[in-house]
């Protein structure tokens, strides 16, 4: 979401300009300032080609970098012929070294940037080698204090990768991001990690300008931690080169001793570069030619020694000299140059007291705004900006039209203090947004507000931070009221402050740190006024009076934080009135963009649709903005998105916008014809390119829903059959129905087909339905018009249990199978329900537990397979940074913190019998998409997909019951349980005890020979058959109700018939598809382990896990531990990395029998680290 709602246009409709020829050109001319230089990011160097490229030009339009060529041209114009070729000769020798990075360093105002863009330029003239040259590749930055964002590293991070863009390898690898993620923005750390992989696709050279502008802090030490990375890449072919002023944290990075050539910027060099420069003006300047030759050489000399090295200085000297160029005469020209500002705050402060008495106040405040605004600030913005103060016998700021300055005159009365961005053209004109006033240097901002230098001497003026915020907020008010006060214009420029007036008064408020007890709010709140603006919010009259009360305080609040001018109705209704910053024509409909919520607690959008007798009319709503705690009047809604494009529009404030067909069909169901109605629906009032907002909506979601008087359940439009199953759903005889003995096969067909009909919607599959459900206190389910209260929907738990035995019994009632009638949709919709029930009676659910029993969900963001399901569990485990809703984290790093989380907090290894095979996956997967984000993962973490079998241990937090093995566990505290997860994530180190070798694997199949043998095992006496029985059931009985208990050897007879064979592989997920039959290598013990098992895999039992588990040995280096075999110390060579394969059931020591011999002394633990 741009940073500047109100000088963007919306996503997708940026004016892009592909030329003819191939490049990417931005018309200085022909763009409005709205664009803000955010087109595209380094195309300045003839590099990249993208015309007609529609994957490229999609990413770019996707990444929004930030654009430097602006930057690049202007020094590139500025730059005086000649200036700065000794540097060009001092990286030429750079270039022949072995050195691979070079610090550029100087005082302020020596012409830093001035080299890098010749740097630029010139860079692949430097070679030696022709094919070096024209293999290299330069990416280039430039930090600026105009712009902040630039201080960002994801800034940094999408400009580099659109300049890499016009590699295919390169291109690949952010493509293969961009598929991931789309619509929504990538988070930082993919950007971070795609950028350093597309380091090494060829010869590269990274350029850094300004790194001293970022303030010192976190930022700058972000930047700092990234530079250091980029060097610890071992790739030769990167270079990097950074200018900046020599600060202390900068050199401390930037030793010699860590391979940084150092280049101090000489003084000699620079005189020189000056003096190029003196000569370039005179000779160039109309009145500065016709001077003296004495005069001329004065001139330069005394510019040229007396500016100390600084370029800033020797400019602002010219510039001076320029303007009296009538009385330079040899006679005075001593007397002149003496008197010129031999420093540069002298210089700012000689600017100062020049200024004519009557306006030099209204001149400070147009540089408090400069300095504070939170964007660039257009000049026409300025001038209203002036035209605000106080009078003296009041306290409250007013616009005052009389003291309105003239935008050309307040760019002269300030000259060397700011610049216009472009400049002007024609001194005449100046067209509205076509012209942002800046600070004309790095160093004026820190004149008059430092942000590095804080001891520094305080000049004429020196703006106190507070102070000025609290300025800049007051005028912000006064100007709305304003507004709202004279006659209004459909023309926007006739209030040309309007819009960052209405956008930014709360956030200059939040500068002031401000909070009032009594409102428990922070100043941003003050945007909810809904009782004025919006009373259909609060339909109750208590709600209405306890809002007015709020709001009340919160005034309260700000005028003794701020005074403000007398709030009138109007004025209210302006403040939060989203439609406020423009007034449109009615043929003029922009696209809607969403407002930024800022940081107030509780507070998420509301839609109000509008009524409309004629169904066929378009679509017409309104945004507004309150908080939950204020109990408004709402209904939710829970949908699918869908997969097809946003091709419906509607309007939102008078805006277009789009959306989704099935979110169409939804809104025209619900719209009343008389009456408006207030909804909340998650595409309307969540900004979802905006990943901080759409975190921090996340974790309001239970609270929304559960606050809403209703839940609308929408599964889409009527079609053939959805009549007749909300019918069927709603029926008291339901069970009946669907008796064959009462109502026939026939009929009994067709019930289930609606009844599956109702239960393969896809909303019940969305992970976001589970929280949203769950959460409700009141659901209606909506079917077209047909309408179902949802705890009218039959306990499925229990018609599963009724229908079992009717259907599937000896007399095969019904000819499918158990799995094509009881299919996913009935578990999607069971967990559903049984969370509902639990959390209404209060019992607390786990993270393990939500998360296994929503396997059968799924979110086109695969992040939300786990944040959507946050609410359901404590809020401990909520607030816990290692889980919390995070969406500037990438999904595999979100899967492999909350398995760390997890794995530390319980010490419960029986959490890996989560994790999927990982071979073989295309012959198991009926939707390859689930698998890919597995086969990324380290091998012991889970992805909890809708694939994942039935573990093995069932784990008593999944089933309320003991565990039924005890494999790794006998006797162990949970205390006692070693583990280790190193800091990257990817190794978890755990400890326990090689049992054998897999030496034989295959289907249940193969083991029909040996269910006749009458050999014994010679440790426990067992038959064959009966061990390989019991080893095919895992040993396990389910019971009629749910519970599951040992198998033990009494019921092994009926092994052998067929159905019984077949009504296994129904009742457990044990078949073909997921579990192999295995023997050891060297003790004969047979078992179950996943499908993927090769010969050679190892079975070990670790400490803490109820049952066994299979290792993959991956790496070829060995380390020597000692085991013990037959009561004798044995020395081995073994892997010291591992891949985990999945759990096992292997007969004849899931009851703790090596941890028996483990205490006996007859073994010894071992360490296994997995990745």
């Amino acid at each position: 979401m741009s940073a500047f709602p109100d000088m963007h246009p919306p996503a997708g409709n940026d004016p892009i300009d592909l030329s003819t020829e191939g490049g990417i050109h931005v018309s200085v001319q022909n763009a409005s300032a709205t664009d803000d230089g955010r087109v595209f990011a380094g195309l300045n160097v003839g590099q990249i080609v993208m015309a007609g490229e529609s994957l490229r030009t999609q990413i770019v339009s996707w990444l929004s970098p930030i654009d430097h060529t602006l930057t690049q041209n202007t020094l590139t114009k500025d730059r005086s012929p000649e200036t700065g070729d000794w540097f060009l000769e001092t990286v030429r020798n750079w270039l022949r070294s072995t050195s691979r990075c070079m610090w550029v360093y100087g005082d302020v105002g020596c012409g830093k940037s001035t080299l890098c863009s010749n740097l630029l330029e010139n860079y692949s003239s430097l070679f030696d080698d022709e094919d070096d040259a024209r293999s290299q590749a330069v990416l280039y930055f430039y930090f600026t204090f105009r712009d902040t964002r630039t201080f960002e590293l994801d800034t940094l991070y999408r400009s580099f990768i659109v300049q890499l863009c016009r590699h295919d390898v390169a291109l690949a690898k952010i493509a293969d991001v961009y598929e991931k993620n789309k619509p929504y923005q990538p988070s930082e750390k993919q950007l971070h990690d795609t950028l350093l992989s597309m380091l090494g696709s060829k010869p590269i050279t990274i350029m850094l300008d300004g790194l001293d502008e970022i303030p010192p802090g976190r930022r700058r030490d972000a930047c700092l931690e990234f530079v250091e990375e980029i060097l610890q890449l071992q790739v030769i072919c990167n270079r990097l080169v950074v200018f900046s002023r020599g600060e202390a944290d900068i050199r401390e990075c930037l030793q010699p001793s860590v391979g940084w050539h150092q280049v101090a910027i000489p003084l000699k060099n620079i005189e020189k570069d000056i003096g190029t420069y003196v000569d370039a003006e005179i000779s160039s300047g109309r009145k500065l030619r016709r001077l003296d030759a004495v005069v001329k050489s004065r001139i330069r000399q005394s510019l040229t020694v007396h500016c100390k090295g600084m370029f800033r200085l020797a400019a602002l000297q010219m510039s001076e000299l320029a303007k009296m160029s009538s009385g330079l005469t040899p006679d005075a020209i001593d007397e002149v140059l003496r008197d010129l500002p031999k420093e540069l705050d002298e210089y700012y402060d000689v600017i100062v007291k020049r200024l004519p008495t009557h306006v030099s106040q209204i001149l400070r405040v147009a540089v408090q705004w400069l300095v504070f605004a939170a964007r660039p600030m257009f000049i026409e913005e300025i001038v209203e900006a002036c035209a605000i103060g106080k009078r003296k016998e009041e306290t409250a700021v007013r616009y005052n039209l009389g003291s309105r300055l003239d935008a050309l005159d307040i760019c002269e009365y300030l000259s060397g203090l700011v610049a216009l961005d472009p400049p002007l053209v024609d001194d005449v004109r100046l067209p509205p947004k076509a012209h942002t006033l800046t600070l004309a240097h790095f160093s004026v901002r820190e004149y008059l507000s430092p942000l590095v230098d804080l001891h520094r001497p305080a000049g004429l003026w020196r703006l106190d931070a507070e102070q000025s915020q609290r300025l800049i907020a007051q005028s912000c008010l006064a100007y709305i009221h304003h507004c709202c006060s004279t006659i209004a214009s459909t023309a926007t420029e006739s209030y040309p402050l309007k819009a960052y007036a209405w956008f930014f008064w709360a956030v200059h408020l939040c500068a002031l740190d401000t909070r009032s007890p009594k409102a428990e709010v922070t100043p941003e709140s003050l945007f909810l006024h809904n009782t004025v603006c919006f009373p259909i919010l609060y339909a109750s009259g208590d709600s209405r009076t306890a809002q007015k009360e709020l709001n009340t305080a919160r005034f309260r609040a700000l005028a003794d934080s701020v005074p403000i001018p007398e709030p009138t109705a109007e004025w209210l209704h302006a403040l939060q009135d989203p439609t406020f910053p423009e007034e449109l024509a009615t043929s003029d409909l922009l696209w809607f963009s969403h407002i930024p919520l800022g940081s107030c607690p509780g507070v998420t959008r509301f839609v109000i649709l509008e009524p409309s007798s004629d169904p066929t009319t378009l679509l017409s709503c309104n945004i507004c903005t309150d908080a939950i705690y204020n109990r408004p009047s709402y209904t939710a809604l829970t949908y699918t998105w869908g997969t097809e494009p946003e091709t419906s529009n509607i309007t939102l404030n008078g805006r277009l916008y789009s959306i989704r067909t099935n979110l169409m069909h939804a809104l025209r169901q619900l719209r009343h014809p008389h009456e408006p109605r207030v909804l909340w629906i998650d595409a309307l009032c969540i900004s979802m390119q905006d990943s901080s907002e759409r975190s921090a909506q996340i974790a309001l979601m239970a609270h929304i829903y559960g606050c809403a008087e209703e839940t609308v359940v929408w599964l889409g439009n009527e079609e053939d059959g959805s009549t007749a199953a909300m019918e069927l759903l709603a029926s008291e005889d339901i069970r009946e129905r669907l008796n064959p003995n009462i109502s026939g096969i026939s009929t009994v067909d067709r019930n289930l087909g609606h009844l599956t009909h109702f239960l393969t919607r896809k909303l019940w599959h969305r992970s976001w339905s589970i929280q949203e459900l769950v959460s409700a206190r009141k659901a209606t389910v909506y079917w077209g018009s047909d309408r179902l209260a949802w705890n009218a929907v039959i306990n499925l738990d229990e018609l599963r249990a009724y229908l079992q035995p009717l259907l599937f019994n000896d007399r095969v009632w019904y000819e499918e199978s158990p799995e094509m009638v009881f299919h996913s949709g009935w578990d999607a919709v069971r967990a559903i329900q049984q969370l509902r029930h639990r959390k209404q009676a209060g019992q607390v659910i786990s993270l393990p537990e939500v998360l296994y029993l929503a396997r059968f969900h799924r979110a086109s963001d695969y992040r939300d397979r786990v944040y959507a399901l946050l609410s359901l569990v404590p809020e401990s485990v909520q607030r816990d940074p290692r889980v919390r809703a995070d969406y500037a984290l990438s999904v595999e790093d979100m899967y492999m913190r909350v398995m760390s989380y997890l794995l530390q907090e319980t010490k419960d290894l029986d959490l890996l019998s989560f994790v999927l095979c990982r071979e073989k996956i295309d012959e198991i997967a009926r939707i390859p998409g689930d698998w890919h984000l597995s086969s990324s993962l380290p091998s012991w973490i889970p992805c909890w997909s809708r694939y994942m079998i039935t573990p093995l241990p069932i784990d008593r937090s999944l089933t309320r019951q003991p565990a039924i093995y005890s494999a790794g566990t006998k006797g162990l505290a949970k205390s006692q349980v070693p583990l280790e997860i190193s800091s990257s994530l990817l190794r978890v180190t755990v400890s326990g005890f090689l049992v054998d070798t897999v030496r034989w694997c295959g289907n249940m199949d193969s083991i029909n020979s040996m269910l006749y043998s009458t050999r014994a095992d010679a440790r426990t006496g067992e038959s064959f058959p009966e061990k390989w029985y019991r080893t095919s059931w895992a040993d396990q009985r389910i019971h009629t109700d749910g519970s599951i208990s040992r198998l033990g050897p009494s019921t092994r007879q009926g092994f052998r018939r067929a159905h019984e064979e077949q009504q296994i592989r129904r009742t457990r997920d044990l078949d073909d598809q997921t579990r192999s039959m295995i023997m050891s290598e060297d003790h004969d013990y047979v078992g179950l382990a996943p499908y993927s098992v090769h010969l050679g895999d190892l079975i070990v039992v670790l400490l803490g896990a109820s049952v066994p588990f299979i290792l993959r040995p991956i790496s070829p280096s060995l380390v020597t531990t000692s085991v013990q075999e037959n009561g004798q110390t044995i020395s081995l060579e073994r892997p010291s990395e591992y891949a985990l394969v999945g759990e096992a059931y292997i007969h004849g020591i899931m009851d703790g029998e090596v941890l028996d011999e483990w205490r006996s002394g007859e073994r010894n633990v071992q360490e296994f680290n997995i990745f």
